[in-house]
């Protein structure tokens, strides 16, 4: 409830009566409810603080259970001819439900509407700004949405426990001549085990592969000779948590091994600087710096990490251009790495909680084994 109370009062600043929800994460973030059809929620007075739900026409028995909606609040489309004889309203697709919706509780003539830029599609802006003054709200929500609530957190906190129990189980039958496959697999199924749910299909990459980033499992068999990264999202409630391990097996070369040592050094360098204050470039820079000093630092290609919650990647960025100053309650990634085309490379990384006096780990888990 806080989190509504907040995103109504800043519209309320901005002048804006509602706004329009298409997508699952401000979905959940709004409701705490799961979004896994087609629907949208129309935030409807800033001031009341109320919303009514737009969706499917075979979906509206679960929303309501999950949401408990008022049948009054619900507005069903559908997408084909249908004769369904019920006391909500039905009309023939998604626009039109919102717009109908919008016009029992506004004013086209003296009402502004939200939408979200970031996740609206422009068929469905072109469509409503016929009738309504649409205002792009996706302001308001990312800087909502950067600062996470208590519960937010506990979400994030059991998705990193399952991620690392996922991972820890599968390592225990890594061995030369695995697939990158059937390890992938070993995760998923622990993870689903768990109750969690696969973020993304798993980032396994053995030998010179080890090298490209986000390289997703292949079938390519892992020999006893290469380093493997492992990147793995865990989502659970809705919110995920990410980190990212590198096993040397037991007959890498020693550049190898020491790649993976640096990683390591910059990734725990950099993490022992979180806390509240420091500009997110900054960070960036402790990790870009070090990894620099010993010689790598043109294969360090990408951001030292992202800010993570209802989606894999937010803001804040920890990336050079990027000088957002960390608050307590922010949720990031910090994983660094070196990526050696033709040789391999090494990535470590984390999810973790910005405190007032540092960080709070929330993928407790050792994160390169082997060397």
């Amino acid at each position: 409830m806080r989190i509504r109370d907040r995103l109504c009062r800043l519209l309320n600043e901005r002048g804006v009566q509602a706004v329009m929800i298409f997508d699952r994460a401000n979905f959940r973030y709004v409701t705490r409810g799961d979004l896994d059809y087609s629907a949208a929620l129309l935030l409807v007075d800033s001031r009341k603080c109320s919303y009514v739900l737009i969706t499917h026409v075979l979906e509206h028995a679960k929303y309501e259970e999950a949401l408990k909606v008022k049948p009054q609040d619900v507005y069903l489309y559908s997408t084909y001819p249908l004769s369904y004889d019920h006391q909500y309203m039905l009309v023939n697709n998604i626009v039109e439900a919102v717009d109908r919706a919008a016009t029992k509780y506004l004013d086209p003539e003296k009402d502004s509407v939200g939408f979200l830029s970031t996740w609206c599609s422009d068929g469905i802006v072109r469509y409503l700004a016929k009738r309504w003054k649409l205002v792009d709200v996706s302001d308001i929500f990312t800087y909502s949405r950067l600062v996470k609530e208590a519960d937010e957190i506990e979400s994030i906190k059991k998705a990193g426990s399952i991620l690392c129990r996922s991972v820890h189980q599968a390592l225990s039958e890594l061995r030369a001549g695995i697939t990158e496959l059937d390890l992938a697999s070993l995760i998923v199924s622990e993870i689903i085990r768990l109750e969690g749910r696969p973020g993304v299909f798993p980032i396994i990459a053995s030998g010179t592969r080890s090298a490209i980033h986000n390289a997703k499992a292949s079938n390519k068999k892992i020999e006893i000779n290469e380093l493997v990264v492992i990147e793995i999202v865990v989502e659970y409630e809705g919110y995920n948590a990410d980190a990212t391990f590198t096993y040397a097996m037991p007959k890498v070369k020693k550049e190898l091994r020491d790649v993976a040592k640096i990683v390591e050094e910059a990734q725990l360098n950099t993490k022992n600087m979180v806390r509240t204050g420091i500009r997110a470039r900054d960070l960036d820079s402790i990790a870009r710096k070090y990894i620099e000093m010993k010689g790598y630092g043109k294969y360090f290609i990408h951001p030292t990490g992202h800010g993570i919650g209802l989606e894999i990647h937010e803001p804040p960025y920890i990336a050079p251009e990027t000088d957002t100053v960390l608050e307590e309650g922010m949720i990031l990634t910090v994983e660094p790495g070196i990526h050696i085309l033709g040789l391999g490379g090494a990535k470590i990384g984390d999810t973790v909680l910005v405190t007032r006096k540092g960080y709070e780990e929330l993928t407790p888990c050792l994160k390169l084994k082997g060397v």
